[in-house]
């Protein structure tokens, strides 16, 4: 029995799989699913069969939580680090792109910068957050 569906639960693994399938020429039978929105898995899906969705998550604002949770527990208020600031401080995101809902350009998922609100936050404090 064959498998009627493939989840490359890596970036990179995402090609590779899509090329395996077509090489065995199952194209038609198994679907690809992947992990990440980059320029190769957004190449890959824009391609078309047998690449079919790409699961997303926004992680860029990881790195200002994490800096915002040290900020705020150092900074003049010495508030608690929250182990749930990725839900309380920023909402971080996650979307599925499927191959008929994929932008026609771009390297990635365009998920909303997340300087402004925390440069604000940080001013807020008493920061000079440039």
């Amino acid at each position: 029995s064959i498998a009627t569906g493939v989840f490359a639960d890596q970036d990179f693994e995402f090609r590779a799989a899509v090329n395996a399938v077509k090489q065995l020429g199952l194209t038609k039978k198994v679907k690809v699913y992947g992990f990440l929105a980059g320029a190769e898995t957004l190449a890959t899906l824009r391609a078309g069969a047998p690449a079919r969705a790409l699961a997303d998550a926004e992680y860029n604002p990881v790195a200002w939580l994490a800096a915002d949770q040290l900020l705020q527990y150092f900074g003049p208020k010495k508030k608690p680090i929250d182990p749930n600031a990725m839900y309380n401080v920023w909402n971080i995101g996650m979307t599925l792109i499927t191959d008929t809902s994929v932008a026609k350009t771009g390297d990635e998922y365009p998920w909303k910068d997340p300087a402004p609100f925390f440069k604000a936050r940080w001013k807020s404090l008493g920061f000079d957050a440039k």
